[in-house]
């Protein structure tokens, strides 16, 4: 996560006196991240986003049947993913040469992973107990800030 970014959520965190609880995205996604020509995926697009940190397009959404975009370990997971995914109206995979594989959306832009909400508590609500760490084969940090929520 951009420390920037991190930064914001916190002001909003301290603000609103709440925790925000992100699932990060694909850290090779950062690097696309305020490009003229990316944005970044949304809620209609599920397919995944490329994660070998060789693959010049790391970080933008790939057809997994691309050499060399994903690694051994998340393979499969892409492809299963892109398999149950239909380009929304508009929405192209590039065809041919050196971008082949890579999705665009329907204003001809890249796609990066972004940050998915995942929960957003109350501050000083006991109910849930926030560590970092790893749950359900997620990575978990949690930045602690004493203003956050005084």
């Amino acid at each position: 996560m951009l420390p920037k970014d991190v930064d914001i959520f916190c002001q909003v965190a301290k603000q609103l006196n709440c925790y925000i609880l992100l699932r990060e995205p694909n850290p090779l996604s950062a690097r696309h991240f305020g490009k003229p020509d990316c944005v970044a995926k949304g809620l209609d697009c599920k397919a995944k986003t490329a994660n070998d940190p060789i693959f010049k397009f790391g970080g933008l959404v790939t057809d997994p049947s691309r050499k060399g975009a994903f690694t051994q370990e998340s393979l499969e997971g892409a492809k299963a993913t892109w398999k149950d995914f239909a380009l929304p109206p508009g929405w192209t995979c590039v065809a041919h040469g050196e971008e082949e594989g890579l999705v665009k959306n329907w204003e001809g832009k890249y796609l990066y992973a972004d940050y998915d909400l995942m929960h957003v508590q109350r501050a000083g609500d006991d109910e849930v107990k926030l560590k970092g760490g790893v749950r359900n084969g997620v990575r978990n940090r949690f930045r602690t800030d004493a203003s956050i929520g005084s």
